[in-house]
């Protein structure tokens, strides 16, 4: 497994200026948020340039966090149908964003519960993934569901089912440690996260609030990280483990002291 860093740490940093940063502690990929309307053709084109000059992956795209920030106006499983079509057409820009940029992977959350009326928020949010992945085959881009404390997916096995439903091939599950910790779920479904599996995230909370906290902090020990990166590996994952990390105090020793728990359990 390679480490990645989430671009999103802090506010006051630029991409351009994690990219730097990353790149001088040791990271060998990076994720973008991917708020398109401030990353429009001429800084895409300088992006990708600092990132070969940088020798980083373009690992992800992240779609769910423009969701989560704008919960009025976006979400993949509302009632309305202008908004799913919205929505849909969002991450569409974020999988041109990921193409653009060089990565393979835009991942898409639920950040809120269910839709209105009691209908089953898998329906309407498989309906909207199978154009979504259909949109991402063309580019060359995969596509993935994080599961989300306070969505209608809270949990890897209620992603995992989605992405049944879907059918798409190029749709997968992200895993995010964290999240797994809230949702206090066992990772030993390895035979159905075989094949699925796409991007996994590092981070610890106080087990009840997604505090997004470095590893080292936190509700879940290192022997526990342990255990589920084992896990993942048993269901065949060999690929990023990114740290999401936010609103850190010292930035810069923050990153380099999670780069250095993750490869030490890595390395275990």
């Amino acid at each position: 497994m390679k480490i990645g860093l989430c671009t999103w740490f802090s506010d006051e940093v630029t991409v351009e200026e994690a990219i730097s940063l990353a790149s001088r502690l040791g990271y060998e990929g990076i994720e973008i948020a991917g708020f398109v309307d401030g990353l429009g053709q001429e800084r895409r084109t300088r992006l990708r340039r600092s990132l070969d000059e940088h020798h980083l992956d373009a690992i992800s795209v992240n779609s769910a966090l423009p969701f989560l920030r704008d919960q009025h106006a976006l979400n993949l499983h509302s009632i309305d149908p202008e908004t799913r079509e919205r929505s849909v057409g969002y991450v569409c820009d974020c999988i041109d964003l990921a193409a653009d940029l060089g990565c393979t992977l835009v991942y898409v959350a639920s950040v809120v519960k269910g839709t209105a009326g009691g209908s089953d928020p898998r329906t309407m949010m498989a309906g909207c993934l199978r154009t979504c992945a259909a949109y991402a085959e063309g580019k060359g881009v995969r596509l993935a569901v994080e599961h989300f404390p306070t969505g209608a997916l809270p949990t890897v096995a209620d992603c995992l089912s989605l992405v049944s439903m879907t059918g798409a091939p190029n749709l997968g599950v992200l895993v995010d440690l964290g999240h797994v910790a809230i949702a206090r779920e066992p990772l030993d479904a390895q035979p159905a996260l075989r094949g699925r599996l796409m991007h996994v995230h590092i981070d610890n909370n106080d087990g009840v609030n997604d505090r997004h906290w470095p590893p080292g902090k936190g509700a879940t020990s290192k022997e526990e990280y342990g255990r589920l990166l084992a896990s993942l590996r048993g269901s065949g994952y060999d690929g990023y483990v990114s740290l999401e990390v936010s609103n850190v105090g010292d930035v810069e020793e923050t990153l380099r002291a999670s780069r250095g728990f993750i490869l030490d359990l890595l390395r275990r």
